[in-house]
């Protein structure tokens, strides 16, 4: 049976977890980072250079830069960055939690009122509550906030596609035990599963040959037109992977999970280009298996 989870954030327990570091070009960088290669194909622990502290960027997003500054402000600072119709958590009805992650838990539910039940245009809808939770102290707390907005941000900017999971409402609340924000993405619910459900039971019926040559075609075809969209935005998602690629009711693919994406600015032209790319870091995100050699 197809796991009701719509893998939004989400990755199976065997699956390693997927990683963002910063690394500084060079040569010693460069073989640090080979052994790390070699350890993850010899099933090995990753030891990737330690990220430093993050602040804004020419990769950055200045609202989730703010946001990492003070995290007691994030609610602000989420009305301010995202805007939108007003939204709250007494507008959906709480249906059943879905297979979640370390970083977000995930609830299905209905929406009875707000922006998502009028975008909807139907009361039996279903949606994905994708709830980040962003501590109002300690050490986690500004990268938190970072993250959480970062990924809003990047799904709000993403151009209105049928191979990019839509981001129907984001609004804000308080934790039950009132110590941290909790930012809620609400997302459309595909029943179907992801494309790592969909491999998984294949793999067990036909082992030999899960799909045909015409139906990888179509997939990387679908995965193709999502990743030009997103890169015209210049937007980049930095972790495709079966378990973010959702099918859709009518057989479409879509991809999801905006949690490691990043915008990349126009660089400066001229003397100014050089000294950017000669101080720029080099970042490598994603999840170990799905690393590109």
């Amino acid at each position: 049976m197809l796991s009701p989870c719509c893998a939004l954030g989400s990755a199976p327990p065997s699956s390693p977890a997927r990683l963002c570091s910063r690394r500084k070009t060079g040569l010693a960088e460069g073989r640090s980072t080979s052994a790390s290669r070699r350890e993850m194909a010899q099933g090995g622990p990753s030891r990737l250079p330690r990220r430093p502290r993050a602040s804004a960027g020419p990769t950055g997003s200045g609202s989730s830069g703010e946001a990492g500054k003070d995290a007691c402000l994030f609610p602000a600072l989420v009305a301010a960055a995202l805007g939108g119709p007003a939204d709250h958590i007494s507008n959906y009805d709480v249906l059943d939690t879905l297979p979640s992650s370390s970083s977000a838990t995930l609830q299905l539910a209905r929406p009875v009122l707000g922006p998502a039940a009028r975008r909807s245009g139907s009361s039996t809808q279903r949606v994905v509550l994708k709830m980040l939770r962003v501590p109002c102290a300690g050490g986690q707390a500004a990268s938190a906030a970072q993250r959480a907005l970062r990924e809003a941000e990047m799904m709000r900017a993403l151009p209105a596609s049928a191979h990019l999971l839509e981001l129907l409402s984001v609004f804000c609340m308080p934790s039950a035990d009132g110590s941290a924000h909790v930012l809620v993405l609400v997302l459309p619910y595909y029943p179907h599963g992801s494309l790592a459900d969909e491999l998984g039971l294949r793999m067990r019926r036909q082992p030999a040959r899960p799909y045909s040559e015409d139906e990888v075609r179509t997939v990387l075809r679908d995965l193709a037109h999502a990743l030009a969209v997103a890169h015209d935005a210049r937007i980049v998602h930095r972790d495709v992977k079966p378990e973010n690629v959702l099918r859709a009711d009518d057989g479409h693919l879509l991809l999801a999970d905006f949690g490691l994406a990043t915008r990349i600015d126009t660089l400066p032209q001229g003397k100014q280009k050089a000294r950017a790319e000669e101080e720029r870091d080099d970042t490598l995100c994603g999840t170990p298996l799905y690393l590109s050699p």
